[in-house]
C-alpha cells in the first residue's frame, strides 16, 4: 500500500479542541499529543465509534476486559474513566463528553466529526535571543513596536540600518509560505526574553497598551516593589511610591500606573502621586483595572467589586454585590471595562478550585453578572474579537460576537506554561497591538531531606518530584507524602523506612490533598474529593494492610478543610477551613467523640493557620496575619484565656518539638526558631536552630516542615540546578496573527 493510500486509511475523530486517531488511539489538543495511555485509549475509541448511544458497562467489560475478573474490571473502568475525563478535561459533574448514565453505563455527547488530516501551515515564527528583544522586533517590520513621538526620529535611523534584516526576514516568509505573496504584507511573530536586573524576582506583569513598555511587580534585596521597563531600554526604573506595592495596572492612555499600596489603592501619573481609596492592609485578594470612564474597578473584602474616580476626591460606589450565602459565594475579580451605553464590565469569578468562570455584567451595576465561559480564569476582549482566558497553565482564546456579547466557538489553545496571578487569573496581558507578555511557569521540582541538630543534611532515597507535603508518622517508621504529578493529578504515598516500599493511599484531580497522622499511626485525616466533589473535605483513611473504606468526617461541602494535628490526648483534629466570606483562612477543631460539630478557634479578617496541638492536648500554636504581618499565638485549647503571641518580629508554621520542651516557627528569614515550653506554655528567649533558608513556607494550608520523634526535621528542599533560572519575561510581539490563525474571529465578532 502506497503512502498517500496509508495516509487517507487514517480515520480521525475531531470534537471540541480534540482529535482523536482511531487508528493509532492518540488524542491531540490543539495539535499537541496529549500522551493518553492505552487503555483510556481503547475506551475511547470504543465510546467515539458509538457516540450518542449508552454504553454500558457489561458491554465495556466484554469488548475490552474480556479475561478480567469482575473487581479487575471495575477498578480498571474506573480508572480508565479518570483518567479519560483528565485528559479531556472533563468533568462527570458537568461533562461535555462523557456523561455517565446512572445504573447503567457511558455516553459519548459531544458532536464527532470524522475528518482527513490535512497539514495546516503555520505563521514564520521568529526566536530571539534572551539578551534584547528590540532589535528582533525593528526586524520584524515597522508595525510591530509602536514608537513614542520623541524617539521616532532616533527609530528612524536604526529602522535604515535594519532594512536588511526585514528583506532577509520577508524572503523567508515567502520561502516558508512559497507563491502566497500576501505574507510578505504580515509582519512576523517574534518570541523573546525580556532580560531584568540581577536579583529581580518577577511576581506579576503587565503590559501597557501601546505595547511599548511593561510593569513588573518584583522582590529585590528582600523588598517588595514595582519596576517600569521600556521595551527599548536596559534598564528597569523603580516607580515612586511603590515600596511594598503589588498588583499594578496601567491607565488607558498607558501614562498612569495604579497598584495596591499598603493600606490603599495608589495612583503614579506624570503631574504626580496621590492615593485614591483605602483598602484593609489584611486584605490579600487584590485586582484592579482602569477604565475608559476614567474609573478604577477593584476587589473588595467582601467579595463584591467597586469602582472610585482614578483623581480621587469621591466615595467609592458598588457595581457587583454577591448573592448573599454562606462560605459559597465567589470572589469577584474585574478583569475589563469595554464600551458600549452603559460601559461592559468583564469579571472573573472563583468559588472553588474548579468551578471557576467569566461573566459580564453593566458597569454601572444595574445588571446581575451573566456567564460567559465556564472553567475559566482572567478575561480580556482583543481588538481582533477573541476573547483570551486561562485555565490550567495555559492560554485559550474563543471567537466573540460583540452584537450577542457571546462566545461564538468553543476555546482553542494558544500559549501554554503560563504562569498563575493567584486566582486573578493568568500572569500575562496583551496590548493593542498585539504584544503578548507573561510570566513562564515553573514546574516545581523537589527533593526530600533530613536535617538533624547540628544543620547535617541526609537526603530521602526518593526520586525527584513535586512534592507538597512530608510528614512523618508518630513513630518515625513511615512518611506520608503529597505529591503532584500533572496539571490535575495528586497523589499522596505512605513510605516506610524500613523496608524502603512506596504504597500509593490516595489519587485525585481536586488540588491539595492534605495529611495528617493518627496518634497510634493506623490511619491518616487526608484532605480529599470523592465523586467528583468540588471542594476537599476531611476523611479518615485506614493505613498500610488494615484496609477498609474511606471516612467522611464532616459534612462541610462549600469551603475546602484541611488537616494539620491529630491528638489523642484531646481526641479531637485541628483543620483549616477556608476562604471564608471577609475571614478568609481560619482554624476549627473537630471533637472525635459525641456529635463531632467543628468549633472555630480562630476567626481573624487575615490569614489563620498552620495550627498545631501541644503534647498534652491542652494548648495549640498557630499563626495569624491579621495585624498585618504574620505572627505565631499560643493558646489553651479550652480558650480559656487568651492567645500569647510568641513571634516578635514575625512568623509561621509553628509546631511543638516531640517532648513537649519547646515550640518551633519559622521567621520572615525562614530560619527556624525555638521558644521554650513547659506545660503547654511558652516563653522566654527565642533561639535560632536552623540558620535562614531552612524551609519555604508554602501555601495556607500546608506546614513546611516535619519532626520525627528522635528530633531530626524532614524538609522539601528545591532540587539542585547547575545554574539557577535568570529572572526574565516572556515576550511575543505581533501574537494576534497567530491567534487569528488558530482561532478564526466569528463573522459577528468585527
Amino acid at each position: 500500500m502506497g503512502a498517500s493510500q496509508t495516509y487517507h486509511s487514517r480515520r480521525v475523530a475531531r470534537f471540541g479542541v480534540f482529535e482523536f486517531d482511531l487508528t493509532h488511539l492518540k488524542l491531540s489538543r490543539n495539535g499537541r499529543d496529549t500522551g493518553l495511555q492505552q487503555q483510556p485509549a481503547t475506551l475511547l475509541a470504543y465510546m467515539v465509534d458509538r457516540a450518542g448511544m449508552v454504553v454500558t458497562r457489561a458491554e465495556l467489560k466484554d469488548a475490552i476486559w474480556q479475561s478480567g475478573t469482575y473487581v479487575e474490571f471495575d477498578f480498571g473502568l474506573n480508572t480508565a474513566i479518570n483518567r479519560l475525563r483528565r485528559a479531556l478535561r472533563d468533568s462527570a459533574a458537568e461533562p461535555r463528553y462523557i456523561e455517565t448514565v446512572p445504573k447503567q453505563g457511558y455516553r459519548f455527547i459531544a458532536p464527532v466529526e470524522l475528518v482527513l488530516p490535512i497539514p495546516l501551515p503555520g505563521p514564520e515564527l521568529v526566536e530571539a535571543a534572551p539578551s534584547g528583544v528590540r532589535k528582533t522586533m525593528e526586524a520584524a517590520g515597522p508595525t510591530a513596536f509602536p514608537a513614542r513621538p520623541d524617539q521616532r526620529k532616533k527609530r528612524r535611523r536604526r529602522l535604515g540600518i535594519a532594512a536588511a534584516s526585514l528583506a532577509l526576514l520577508a524572503g523567508g516568509v515567502i520561502a516558508l509560505r512559497g507563491p502566497n505573496r500576501q505574507a510578505v504584507e504580515s509582519a512576523a511573530v517574534v518570541r523573546s526574553y525580556l532580560a531584568l536586573p540581577p536579583g529581580h524576582v518577577p511576581e506579576v506583569v503587565v503590559v501597557s497598551p501601546k505595547g511599548d513598555e511593561v510593569v513588573y511587580q518584583a522582590v529585590a534585596n528582600g523588598v517588595r516593589g514595582l519596576y517600569r521597563r521600556s521595551l527599548e531600554e536596559e534598564d528597569s526604573r523603580p516607580i515612586p511610591g511603590s515600596e511594598g506595592g503589588t498588583q499594578p495596572f496601567y491607565s488607558p492612555d498607558g501614562t498612569g500606573i495604579g497598584f495596591f499600596a499598603p493600606g490603599c489603592i495608589r495612583v503614579e501619573q506624570p503631574d504626580g502621586t496621590r492615593d485614591v481609596v483605602h483598602i484593609p492592609e489584611e486584605f490579600d485578594l487584590r485586582r484592579a483595572i482602569w477604565g475608559e470612564d476614567q474609573s478604577i474597578y477593584y476587589t473588595t473584602p467582601e467579595q463584591g467589586i467597586w469602582k472610585v474616580a482614578a483623581r480621587g476626591g469621591t466615595a467609592p460606589r458598588q457595581v457587583l454585590k454577591p448573592e448573599a450565602s454562606a462560605s459559597a459565594s465567589p470572589f469577584y475579580f474585574p478583569q475589563q471595562v469595554l464600551g458600549g451605553d452603559p460601559p461592559t464590565l468583564l469579571c472573573s469569578a472563583n468559588s472553588g478550585p474548579k468551578r471557576r468562570w467569566i461573566s459580564r455584567l453593566a458597569a454601572d451595576g444595574g445588571s446581575r453578572p451573566e456567564k460567559v465561559v465556564e472553567r475559566a480564569m482572567g478575561g480580556q476582549l482583543m481588538s481582533n474579537s477573541h476573547l483570551l482566558y486561562y485555565w490550567q497553565g495555559k492560554l485559550f482564546a474563543a471567537p466573540f460576537d460583540r452584537r450577542s456579547m457571546k462566545l461564538a466557538g468553543s476555546g482553542v489553545e494558544v500559549a501554554t506554561n503560563v504562569a498563575p496571578n493567584g486566582w486573578r487569573g493568568p500572569n500575562a496581558g496583551v496590548s493593542e497591538s498585539g504584544t503578548l507578555v507573561y510570566l513562564e511557569q515553573e514546574r516545581p521540582v523537589n527533593r526530600l531531606v533530613w536535617v538533624d541538630a547540628q544543620g547535617r543534611e541526609t537526603p530521602l532515597a526518593s526520586p525527584e518530584a513535586n512534592y507538597e507535603q512530608a510528614e512523618v508518622s508518630p513513630d518515625g517508621s513511615r512518611i506520608a507524602i503529597v505529591r503532584r504529578d500533572g496539571p490535575e493529578l495528586w497523589t499522596v504515598w505512605i513510605h516506610d523506612l524500613r523496608s524502603g516500599a512506596w504504597d500509593r493511599l490516595l489519587e485525585q484531580d481536586t488540588p491539595y490533598p492534605r495529611m495528617a497522622w493518627s496518634p497510634d499511626g493506623k490511619s491518616a485525616v487526608v484532605s480529599a474529593a470523592f465523586r467528583e466533589a468540588e471542594f476537599v473535605n476531611l476523611y479518615r483513611l485506614p493505613v498500610g494492610r488494615e484496609g477498609g473504606s474511606p471516612e467522611r468526617l464532616l459534612e462541610a461541602p462549600n469551603e475546602g478543610e484541611f488537616p494539620n494535628a491529630w491528638s489523642g490526648a484531646a481526641n479531637a483534629i485541628l483543620f483549616t477551613a477556608g476562604v471564608h466570606v471577609g475571614t478568609q483562612s481560619d482554624v476549627y477543631t473537630l471533637p472525635l467523640e459525641g456529635p463531632r460539630q467543628p468549633r472555630p478557634l480562630v476567626a481573624s479578617k487575615g490569614v489563620d493557620r498552620a495550627p498545631a496541638f501541644s503534647t498534652d492536648g491542652h494548648w495549640f500554636a498557630y499563626a495569624s496575619d491579621a495585624g498585618g504581618k504574620s505572627q505565631v499565638f499560643v493558646q489553651r485549647f479550652d480558650q480559656s484565656s487568651p492567645a500569647q503571641q510568641i513571634s516578635k518580629a514575625g512568623g509561621s508554621d509553628p509546631l511543638w518539638a516531640p517532648d513537649g520542651g519547646g515550640l518551633y516557627f519559622l521567621d520572615p528569614r525562614h530560619a527556624l526558631m525555638e521558644v521554650p515550653c513547659r506545660g503547654g506554655g511558652c516563653g522566654g528567649a527565642l533561639r535560632q536552630v536552623q540558620g535562614p533558608g531552612f524551609a519555604e513556607p508554602g501555601d495556607w494550608w500546608t506546614r513546611a516542615y516535619s519532626i520525627a520523634p528522635n528530633g531530626r526535621f524532614l524538609v522539601i528542599r528545591e532540587a539542585q540546578r547547575e545554574r539557577a533560572p535568570e529572572p526574565r519575561i516572556r515576550v511575543v510581539v505581533n501574537w494576534l496573527q497567530e491567534v487569528r490563525r488558530l482561532v478564526p474571529p466569528s463573522r459577528g465578532g468585527q
